[in-house]
């Protein structure tokens, strides 16, 4: 009796273990559970901290200039790859942010390797029609929305090779060119538009391409958030007043106080309203309220446009 009494009693605490047991592991496994998207969630936002919410018009356009650097590239952007490409993989990240560059690399006849790995024309596969495959990749655009109508019907039966024959010819890439621009200033940048550039040439009395070289911390008004910077470059190109190029300028710009001086040291077209400094006794200048600071080719050869089109109606 006592022999069946102990092994009752042997399996009743083998059950009762077996129980916490099995409630033990069932709560750690549920506690991992939800503590791993805990972890991860984490990690995630520490990697947020790192990566730049977006990228400045310097960064984005050495990326740009990557752009024959890479070696692989999906026919689908969303498709995966299995081979990583550092270029293609920076370009898809930054997003939005290069737009503008690619935009302007599209009349870059430059050849380069094929990144699909085909062979595609007797002329060669060239950075311009890359930054073309990115620019529709990175907008979502569909690939033939800018194309004339007659590449659209050829694409049908052709495929890309409908593109690449259009592309062939240089008027054809700049043309290209202006719509994918007016793409961009409607959806992106509506004061680079050629509409507002031509009313800030109208207000500036000079309108200049600078490559600044110092840029230095001016004055704190009452505003909270406004800064004054004084810039220090040289003229590059004059699209308003015929300053000579090479000529030494110094000039005061708006900012917020978030914006890196660094960021000025670029090559880039302002427009300025000069005034006279009774005190100093010279001429000193300050950029047009509201008027953007152009970067890029395809804003140099608008301006260049805009200052041809008024230097015929002077003359008129």
């Amino acid at each position: 009796m006592k022999k069946y009494s102990l092994g009752i009693t042997i399996c009743v605490v083998a059950f009762l273990i077996g129980c916490a047991s099995y409630l033990f592991i069932t709560q750690f496994r549920n506690n991992k559970k939800l503590e791993l998207p805990k972890v991860k969630v984490q990690e995630n936002k520490e990697q947020e901290k790192q990566l730049p919410q977006k990228l400045d018009e310097n960064s984005a356009r050495k990326l740009c200039n990557r752009l024959s650097e890479m070696k692989h590239l999906p026919y689908k952007p969303e498709d995966e790859i299995d081979i990583y490409d550092e270029v293609y993989d920076e370009l898809i990240k930054a997003g939005d942010a290069v737009i503008p560059c690619l935009i302007d690399k599209i009349t870059d006849t430059t050849e380069m390797q094929d990144p699909r790995g085909t062979k595609v024309l007797a002329g060669g596969f060239t950075v311009g029609d890359l930054a073309y495959f990115m620019f529709i990749g990175i907008t979502k655009n569909e690939f033939t929305e800018f194309l004339p109508d007659k590449v659209k019907e050829r694409f049908k039966t052709e495929g890309v090779y409908a593109f690449h024959a259009f592309t062939s010819y240089k008027k054809n890439r700049i043309n290209l060119q202006k719509k994918l621009d007016d793409w961009y200033c409607e959806n992106f940048a509506p004061w680079e538009s050629s509409e507002r550039l031509i009313e800030n040439y109208k207000e500036a009395d000079l309108v200049i391409y600078v490559k600044t070289s110092d840029a230095k911390f001016l004055s704190d008004p009452e505003y909270q958030d406004i800064v004054f910077n004084l810039l220090e470059g040289e003229v590059i190109e004059s699209f308003k007043d015929n300053i000579r190029k090479g000529t030494h300028i110094a000039f005061s710009v708006q900012a917020t106080k978030k914006t890196s001086l660094e960021s000025y040291k670029s090559e880039t077209i302002y427009f300025f309203k000069k005034f006279f400094d009774e005190e100093e006794r010279k001429w000193k200048f300050t950029t047009v309220e509201f008027a953007a600071s152009l970067n890029g080719e395809r804003n140099i050869e608008k301006m260049r446009r805009i200052k041809a089109r008024f230097n015929r109606k002077s003359k008129i």
